[in-house]
C-alpha cells in the first residue's frame, strides 16, 4: 500500500463528527477487503498510526454518551 491513505484516515477518527468517522471507517473496510495478502501489513500500518486506539476512545466516547442520554429520560 504505497498511497500512504492509511495515516490519514487513521488521523480523521479523531473527529468527533459521527458521519466523517461513518466514511472513514467505510473506507477502512474496503481497503481491507481489496487488499488481498496485503491485510496483515495493512493492519500493522493501521496499528502503527494509532488507529486502533483512535477506535476504542471513539466506542468508549459513543456508550458513554449513550448512557448519559438514557440516565436523563
Amino acid at each position: 500500500m504505497q498511497s500512504g491513505v492509511i495515516a490519514p484516515f487513521c488521523n480523521l477518527l479523531s473527529v468527533m463528527d459521527t458521519q466523517v468517522v461513518q466514511v472513514v471507517l467505510d473506507g477502512l473496510n474496503n481497503i481491507l477487503k481489496m487488499a488481498g495478502d496485503q491485510v496483515e501489513s495493512i493492519c500493522e500500518m493501521i496499528e502503527a498510526c494509532g488507529g486502533r486506539q483512535q477506535l476504542y476512545l471513539y466506542d468508549y466516547i459513543c456508550v458513554s454518551c449513550m448512557r448519559v442520554k438514557v440516565c436523563m429520560l
